[in-house]
């Protein structure tokens, strides 16, 4: 477990950067918790993964300036999962 810890580790550390990306999950127009993944636009490696809270919210912290894909995902299985695609940070 060790190395998969450093590895991914040193992964984020050319993904870091003071930057954030935030925003709401929802189901049909009711705020979910749901799993959220972070993808540079330019290489598609999930490198940030969390899950959203029960208003919906999620954050990714420390994240290098640029575009990113957001993936959010249904794990109750009764909806696909939904892409956000050219996400710009916030500083």
């Amino acid at each position: 477990m060790k190395a998969f810890t450093r590895r991914a580790t040193a992964a984020w550390d050319i993904y870091s950067g003071p930057h954030r990306i935030s925003g709401t999950v929802s189901v049909l127009t009711d705020p979910a918790s749901r799993p959220v993944c972070l993808l540079p636009q330019d290489d598609l490696k999930a490198v940030r993964a969390t899950r959203s809270a029960a208003d919906g919210s999620y954050s990714f912290e420390k994240v290098k300036a640029g575009t990113w894909l957001v993936l959010g995902i249904d794990d109750t299985a009764a909806y696909q999962a939904v892409a956000v695609d050219r996400v710009i940070t916030q500083p």
